[in-house]
């Protein structure tokens, strides 16, 4: 008997710690006609988001936002005029340090830095921007950090994700379900406060309307945690009821090995995916071709691949383009490699605990990631050579990635004993 009660409570406990383990809130605006609504059933208030600025939203008509594989369903859309702006008050404090944003959303016009978020802080200001089409940023009016690559075009709709790690302070940036960049917020300066301090502003400056673009929404979302990379791909499968992607990608990136470039990339999932054609440019205007990787399988499920580019220039952009098996296909964001710059070294590799990495710059962010591409650790660089202690990690393989001012240096691949 006592057996069967420690059974039964043994199981209340880890049913108990597993809901713990995912409760969370989000709030949701996607209504006709386009205005507030309160946060889902069971949250923790009442919160608002109003228009700021001059203009307003008016709902459109549903349209298909053209988003995934074969999006039929039509989903409600909001049009908006600069210096229009939403904002969402997180008054009482709904997202903290560990948060997610979506946003469903195109923007109609080329203007300047085209706002997507503003954390809204005086007198510095803390904003993502649309930088040529890359994402961007932006701490106390300097020029910003570009986390991408122009993959953002005009009058194209878009699934943005912001998912900050409130441990790592990593914000993690995804576009169409795609991690494309991350960020390190290492001095909080992109955490959602209560209102008038650091509330969310969505395609509004506080003050420049040069900095704002006229276009249209279709979803907001913020969560008061951290969205995994299937969820992400999941909330943009079904944004228009749409089938699973062809190929939906998680991670890509490129380094120096020796004298060498390796790309690494990986899926989530895979259909009728013939392969990739790998390009590369000198101008990160003009790409060839330089070679062609098969698909690993044509399964549901996704793959890791890798490339060694042995006769790389100076100066290097690489770019994916997915084919599938009806001729389709779509690019992956652009990868920059530069080789005249200081080799990386690390010591010893394999290592039972602590590696030293040598030829380092100042400020260079030394990110860690397991082979299937999720970060452990990152840290900034304060001396040519600095130490990283692998002591906890389990054996196996890793990489090492230098990022260089927004722009990676090289990967290594680490081996943990």
């Amino acid at each position: 008997m006592k057996k069967i009660l420690l059974t039964v409570y043994t199981c209340i406990f880890i049913l108990a710690l597993s809901t713990a383990q995912n409760e969370g809130y989000k709030w949701i605006f996607a209504s006709t006609p386009f205005n507030s609504l309160p946060a889902v059933a069971g949250s923790l208030g009442n919160y608002t988001l109003t228009t700021i600025g001059s203009g307003s939203i008016t709902a459109g008509v549903s349209d298909n936002v053209g988003l995934g594989a074969s999006c039929t369903g039509n989903i409600n859309v909001g049009n908006f005029t600069k210096p229009f702006g939403l904002n969402f008050s997180n008054n009482p404090q709904f997202a903290g340090n560990t948060y997610s944003i979506e946003i469903v959303f195109k923007f109609s016009e080329v203007n300047g830095f085209r706002r997507l978020l503003n954390f809204y802080t005086l007198p510095s200001d803390f904003g993502v921007y649309l930088a040529g089409g890359g994402i961007n940023f932006y701490e106390g009016f300097n020029v910003g950090t570009t986390v991408t690559g122009n993959i953002i075009p005009v009058n194209t709709w878009v699934q943005l994700d912001f998912v900050r790690d409130g441990v790592t302070k990593i914000i993690s940036c995804y576009k169409d379900g795609a991690l494309v960049g991350t960020f390190a917020d290492i001095n909080d300066n992109f955490i959602p406060h209560a209102a008038a301090q650091n509330e969310i502003l969505f395609f509004k400056d506080n003050t420049d309307i040069s900095e704002e673009s006229s276009g249209s929404v279709a979803k907001i979302q913020v969560y008061n945690y951290t969205l995994s990379s299937t969820d992400v791909v999941q909330n943009f499968n079904t944004i228009c009821n749409s089938s699973v992607l062809s190929v939906t990608f998680l991670s890509f990136s490129a380094g120096r090995t020796g004298s060498a470039v390796l790309l690494n990339w990986s899926t989530a999932s895979e259909i009728n995916n013939k392969g990739f054609e790998i390009e590369r440019s000198t101008d990160g205007i003009n790409y060839m071709p330089i070679d062609f990787i098969n698909a690993n399988n044509n399964y549901s499920a996704g793959h890791q691949y890798s490339y060694t580019d042995k006769h790389p220039f100076t100066v290097n952009y690489y770019q994916l383009k997915q084919i599938d098996l009806n001729g389709q296909s779509k690019y992956s964001p652009v990868k920059v490699v530069k080789l005249n710059d200081n080799i990386i070294s690390l010591f010893p590799n394999p290592t039972n605990d602590v590696v030293a990495v040598s030829g380092l710059a100042s400020g260079d962010e030394i990110r860690i990631t397991t082979i299937e591409s999720k970060l452990i650790s990152m840290q900034l660089a304060k001396a040519n050579t600095e130490t990283i202690d692998m002591a906890k990690q389990a054996s196996g393989i890793y990489f090492l990635t230098i990022m260089r001012k927004s722009v990676m240096v090289e990967t290594i691949k680490l081996v943990k004993k």
